[in-house]
């Protein structure tokens, strides 16, 4: 990833089915998603002097897409764990899933960002505080750049 800028580097994670039952859903999300790394490092305007690094997890070990609420919380907790320099999390595909990493996520205060989850737990969202999305099934684009 070029970037002109000098300063931070913080990093962010996608995590997602890396499969390949999911391959082209999840490939478009993916590459709204560099696209807005892309555009936001390539700014002076937007996070002057701070350069965004993407890492890659995969939350699920199945042959089919969702439905794997265990597999994410391990890698959610993977992720708080062992990486401490990821500030954010993009993506997960499922409302189980993102349900379950959501917590995690927020017991570390690390914000997660989904596209097209839905499911009324998130209504409270006392219980999810570092979760939010953006409008159903619209992509990530712009969650990037809120993140």
């Amino acid at each position: 990833m070029l970037s002109s800028k000098t300063g931070a580097t913080v990093t962010v994670a996608i995590i997602g089915p890396y499969n390949w039952n999911c391959d082209s859903w999840w490939y478009w999300n993916q590459k709204a998603i560099e696209i807005a790394v892309k555009n936001i490092n390539n700014s002076p305007l937007i996070l002057p002097n701070v350069t965004i690094e993407i890492k890659r997890f995969n939350d699920n070990d199945k042959p089919v897409c969702f439905e794997n609420p265990g597999y994410a919380i391990a890698t959610a907790y993977d992720i708080v764990t062992n990486f401490p320099d990821v500030i954010g999390v993009m993506g997960d595909l499922g409302s189980l899933e993102t349900l379950a990493d959501a917590e995690v996520y927020g017991l570390n205060d690390i914000p997660i960002c989904t596209g097209s989850e839905y499911h009324q737990r998130f209504w409270k969202s006392s219980n999810y505080p570092t979760y939010f999305q953006m409008f159903g099934y619209t992509g990530f684009a712009e969650s990037i750049a809120l993140l």
